[in-house]
């Protein structure tokens, strides 16, 4: 499997152009373009148990979030509720 082993899929994709991010090649000093959706990626990286922990615990509400934040940009009410935690 397929794992974006430094940001999720859905996180690239917000600063991409059409699907493509543009980065620095610092090794060899040039501007380069990738798909988002191979960009930093690596075959089992992940266990299937890891990929879908993250998926569930941490991917799905960046997702609500990003969500959340095109509804504020369009002028539409957010649908995100923030409450105090109770964890020390």
């Amino acid at each position: 499997m397929l794992s974006h082993i430094c940001l999720p899929e859905s996180t690239l994709k917000r600063f991409s152009n059409s699907g493509i991010l543009y980065y620095l090649d610092i090794k060899n000093k040039n501007i380069r373009k990738s798909p988002a959706s191979s960009f930093l990626t690596a075959n089992d990286y992940y266990t299937q148990e890891t990929e879908a922990f993250l998926s569930k615990k941490l991917e799905s509400k960046m997702g609500k979030i990003y969500e959340s934040i095109d509804r504020f940009k369009r002028r539409q009410k957010p649908n995100i509720t923030v409450v105090k935690s109770t964890k020390k």
